[in-house]
């Protein structure tokens, strides 16, 4: 038995060392490159190629270049100023809209995968999505609207979604989804395509936040949420600064180098607080009016002051 397993072992050995051969190894890999891979066949072609030189002249190629990424953005400028008018519109005419159905209640039955959304949709209808702060009985798009989405649908294959979101915190959508969300968790005015849309010019933003010892539990992860939310709204025009009310006042995660570093940073409020805290609320007014001085250049832009407690 003891003869046996030996033999095994070393036959074992001599098989293993036989596929560690540099020279079988590299055989495999050429097989492969070769076979699988087809590296000879297109260095073959590549080979055949025949390349011209010529010479570019500046003056006639940029009015062609020109044209081209105009092209580019026309058909999207077409879609916008269509729609545009099919809403102003729908507006003109005030006609009381029965709401259409919303997208977190779409009847699933009525969806198909399509490979342009890559998602199952309804190319024959709109959903709506409404958020849970919005107007008691908001205005809702009329058929008018939805018409022209499905002719746009048509008419340029390269559109996809159009979605339009209203200041009463409504967005009609088209095609119709499931919306796996919840109804009323989405609201489009904190989106940043409705913020840089409905306010395009850049702003100056102090975010004040009161840390004194009342600022616990949930009111603390309120003012976070919120601030957060501020921060997703802005545009890369925009500037802003972070003031704690406490015994003196500092700007947040400050950098001399790239003092607007601030609009990407999240992590504005630490998780506890010394007992230096205790006194921020009553600074509040001193804050304020030292809030616009930590700009550092001067700037005709609007002044937009936040203040959490």
């Amino acid at each position: 038995m003891l003869v046996v397993l030996s033999l095994c072992v070393i036959l074992s050995s001599q098989v293993d060392a036989s596929l560690l051969d540099p020279t079988l190894i590299g055989r495999e890999l050429q097989m492969f490159a070769r076979d699988a891979l087809g590296v000879d066949e297109m260095q073959n072609y590549f080979d055949g190629l025949q390349y011209h030189k010529g010479t570019i002249k500046g003056e006639e190629i940029t009015p062609q270049l020109a044209v081209k990424i105009s092209d580019k953005f026309k058909t999207r400028f077409q879609v916008a100023k269509r729609l545009k008018k099919a809403v102003e519109e729908s507006y003109a005419r005030s006609a009381k809209v029965a709401p259409q159905t919303e997208c977190c209640n779409v009847d699933k039955s009525t969806l198909k995968y399509d490979e342009r959304f890559r998602s199952k949709v309804d190319l024959g209808n709109v959903c709506v999505k409404i958020s849970g702060s919005a107007s008691p009985n908001p205005v809702h798009l009329d058929e008018e609207v939805f018409k022209e989405m499905k002719d746009i649908f048509k008419t340029y294959p390269s559109i996809k979604w159009q979605y339009l979101a209203s200041e009463e915190g409504v967005m009609t959508t088209f095609p119709a989804f499931d919306d796996t969300a919840k109804c009323d968790k989405y609201d489009p005015r904190y989106r940043p395509f409705y913020v840089e849309t409905a306010t395009p010019e850049a702003k100056d933003v102090v975010l004040v936040i009161d840390i004194s010892a009342s600022m616990t539990g949930e009111k603390l992860y309120t003012a976070k949420e919120a601030a957060k939310t501020v921060l997703d709204t802005l545009n890369p025009k925009d500037q802003i600064v972070s003031l704690w009310l406490v015994r003196q006042d500092r700007l947040t995660g400050h950098s001399e180098e790239d003092p607007s570093f601030l609009v990407t940073q999240k992590g504005l409020l630490p998780e506890r607080y010394g007992a230096d805290a205790t006194s921020g609320g009553r600074k509040a007014k001193d804050d304020l009016g030292s809030a616009p001085e930590f700009f550092r250049r001067p700037t005709k832009r609007h002044y937009n002051i936040t203040y959490y407690t």
